[in-house]
């Protein structure tokens, strides 16, 4: 038996996704600098790799404590783990791809088929977060 409640497991797990995107928006800001400070950068993505994995260990218990009720936990939690990981892969590469978009076109390179691949999965991203805010699915960080 887990030592912690499911309640307490999902208010913590809503504090740390809340914490991710806070420092997500830090890095970013960070990164746009003219000169970013590379070590508050390294810091800010360790800090990002930490809460991801905490995040995916209480995902992990969540499904275990969840496990004896009457709906079948097993299924949903793979599936809500499923979605979550690709929440955090559009979420990424909505922040990586402008980012990237910016390095190239500051380097004259617009005009390749990598500049115009990115925008094309930039749009996609876009229409992508649109439907999820849609159902109230906001984009910070997961």
């Amino acid at each position: 038996m887990s030592e912690h409640s499911f309640e307490e497991l999902e208010a913590t797990y809503k504090s740390l996704t809340s914490s991710c995107a806070k420092i997500e928006k830090a890095r970013e800001t960070l990164q746009n600098r003219k000169t970013p400070p590379k070590s508050q950068i390294t810091l800010a993505t360790r800090n990002l790799d930490d809460l991801r994995i905490a995040l995916s260990l209480i995902t992990d218990e969540m499904e275990r404590v969840y496990m004896g009720d009457s709906f079948a936990p097993d299924i949903d939690m793979r599936r809500l783990t499923a979605f979550e990981r690709v929440y955090t892969e559009l979420a990424d590469s909505m922040v990586t791809i402008p980012m990237e978009l910016r390095k190239l076109k500051a380097e004259g390179k617009e005009k390749t088929v990598r500049y115009k691949e990115l925008l094309g999965q930039k749009l996609m991203n876009s229409h992508i977060a649109t439907m999820f805010e849609r159902h109230g699915i906001t984009f910070g960080c997961m």
